[in-house]
């Protein structure tokens, strides 16, 4: 009997804080998919999920203000080539990297998707497609990314080409590994 409350108090508490995080995120579904799983990997007790949702809904809320006046114009409002992406934020970005970095990110905030909609991170190593990462955008304001193992012979020129669905250049992304 013990085993079964617990279970149903976990699912209780798991599904009002993912509809309260949906709620507390604007739109950003990305937080909704990682913090369900954050909730998932954090089963104990009910009181330790509702410590993840206090801290959750204190994350800063995004000005929707300006989302209204680009609805409609799919853009890139911010990107970066960095090391790692932690809660929506680019990691130590930058434009030289070490060729014993072993793994890139190329992180995008798109803004202006009325319906659901993709973009195409393209890698590129020179003039050589390496990689070509499709990603769902599935609000108007909306983070993604893509990452890419760099092998420590790779030395020189890279770039990340952002497409729209319809392989219009949205952004590019240049960057350089270096020899240490």
């Amino acid at each position: 009997m013990t085993k079964l409350y617990r279970y149903l108090c976990i699912i209780i508490i798991t599904t009002f804080c993912v509809s309260t995080v949906f709620t507390a995120h604007a739109g950003d579904t990305t937080t909704i998919k990682k913090d369900a799983a954050t909730l998932k990997e954090n089963t104990t007790t009910p009181k330790e999920n509702a410590t993840i949702l206090k801290e959750d809904m204190t994350a800063p809320k995004e000005d929707v203000s300006t989302l209204e006046e680009d609805a409609g114009t799919l853009s890139v409002e911010d990107g970066t080539i960095c090391k790692d992406v932690v809660d929506h934020t680019a990691v130590e970005p930058g434009t030289s990297f070490p060729a014993s970095v072993e793994k890139l990110y190329c992180y995008t905030k798109i803004v202006g998707a009325i319906d659901p909609t993709e973009v195409t991170h393209v890698w590129f190593y020179g003039d050589t497609e390496c990689a070509r990462v499709t990603l769902a955008v599935n609000s108007p304001l909306w983070r993604t990314y893509s990452s890419k193992i760099i092998q420590p012979y790779e030395i020189g020129a890279w770039n990340v080409v952002v497409l729209d669905q319809s392989e219009n250049v949205l952004e590019s992304f240049s960057f350089t590994i270096v020899e240490e």
